[in-house]
């Protein structure tokens, strides 16, 4: 959602708006509350809301000191319905049978959604529930990769996700992700850029059956920004993500992690994956130069900050 927040700083503006139940959105929302604050020094914006069986909340501030100001964004969902996430924000997830967490925090100078999306730092942790991947979304994986997940004509089912994303500079990388299936369980990580939305991605599968150990090869996929998904194997990685000694078995690990009554087992192991596969952060890809360039970092020249009204 595209803003300029030139006029920031020259009005007095307080609205609170509360609503017992929305409707005519395509998703259950009730308890909603909304507050707008705008004055000489601060722009602040809040809402929450129940949204299905979960709830959701956001929280904005602005503050136009300085040459550029600085924008600090705060967002959460406690057990929120991807399908519904996905209808009031008006995006296709995909995973929309799914049951998410997610904790937003990050900030950024400039005072336009570029700026700030392109100076952006901060920590995005996801935890996903039992659910499917649309059938289409995989079609462009190697073929490899696609029997040993298994499936049906409905979607590939897994049994949770979890990831961190580390924020720097408007790229968000993603340090440690884990995906359990019925099938396999995968790791890896990548970098998502917010401004240009595209993304490259290594993922590392385990099979849970030693008879489809042999499909089970790292891969490379890329994509985002109106551009189709490519994707590769790369089996020579394998042998450099691991250390010396005993290999410890991915499966293993989610395993014991799912014996925690009400544990999402992904969360659990996430923070572990860089013991477990402790070549994988050298083999995770990164912007490369003409991409950080193309970013354009923050402006030469920028708008002044606003002036007092008199």
């Amino acid at each position: 959602m595209p803003f300029v927040a030139n006029w920031l700083g020259r009005s007095t503006l307080s609205v609170t708006v509360r609503l017992g139940e929305v409707v005519g959105l395509g998703a259950k929302m009730q308890n909603a509350s909304v507050t707008l604050t705008s004055g000489e020094t601060r722009f602040t914006f809040r809402a929450a809301a129940t949204v299905g069986g979960g709830s959701a909340g956001v929280d904005l501030v602005y503050d136009p000191a300085g040459r550029i100001g600085q924008t600090t964004l705060t967002a959460s969902a406690n057990r929120v319905s991807l399908g519904e996430l996905s209808t009031l924000l008006g995006l296709d997830l995909g995973l929309r049978d799914a049951v998410a967490d997610i904790d937003l925090r990050l900030r950024g100078g400039g005072r336009t959604t570029r700026d700030a999306l392109n100076s952006a730092s901060g920590t995005v942790d996801i935890a996903i529930a039992k659910g499917a991947w649309p059938r289409d979304q995989l079609a462009n994986w190697p073929a490899e990769t696609q029997r040993l997940l298994g499936g049906n004509d409905q979607g590939v089912p897994f049994n949770c996700i979890a990831g961190r994303f580390d924020v720097s500079g408007g790229v968000a990388n993603l340090r440690r992700l884990v995906i359990d299936t019925p099938r396999a369980v995968l790791v890896g990580g990548g970098y998502v850029q917010l401004r240009t939305e595209g993304w490259e991605f290594i993922v590392v599968p385990e099979a849970r059956d030693p008879q489809n150990a042999a499909l089970a090869s790292p891969l490379r996929i890329k994509g985002g920004g109106g551009r189709p998904t490519a994707s590769a194997l790369e089996p020579n990685m394998a042998r450099l993500l691991v250390g010396a000694g005993v290999v410890p078995s991915l499966v293993a690990q989610v395993a014991q992690a799912a014996r925690q009554a009400g544990a999402n087992a992904c969360s659990a192991v996430a923070p572990r994956v860089e013991a477990l596969r402790p070549g994988l952060r050298a083999q995770l890809p990164v912007p490369s130069a003409a991409d950080t360039r193309q970013r354009g970092g923050r402006p030469a020249a920028q708008t002044p900050g606003p002036q007092r009204s008199r």
